[in-house]
């Protein structure tokens, strides 16, 4: 099936969304914006690049270097019933 690159939709959204989206982004990047936003979510093959940005992410690489170097002790100690 050979889908079109751009398809025209129209949204109803809040006023409030919709205006801070035109700020954000202009009226004419507000239909890229939105579709870079959500491929993720709904394109399969945007799951290998979400991975590789979040694989680039220093902060998420140091909070998974403190998961992995803990014997999970302050978890455990955190979630055990104390009888």
């Amino acid at each position: 099936m050979n889908l079109p690159n751009k398809t025209k939709v129209t949204l109803m959204i809040d006023t409030a969304v919709y205006l801070g989206l035109q700020e954000k982004v202009g009226v004419r990047g507000l239909g890229e914006y939105l579709s870079q936003l959500a491929r993720p979510y709904v394109v399969k093959s945007a799951l290998a690049a979400s991975y590789k940005e979040q694989a680039a992410d220093k902060q998420n690489k140091e909070e998974a270097g403190w998961w992995e170097d803990s014997d999970g002790a302050e978890i455990k100690a955190e979630n055990t019933w104390q009888l």
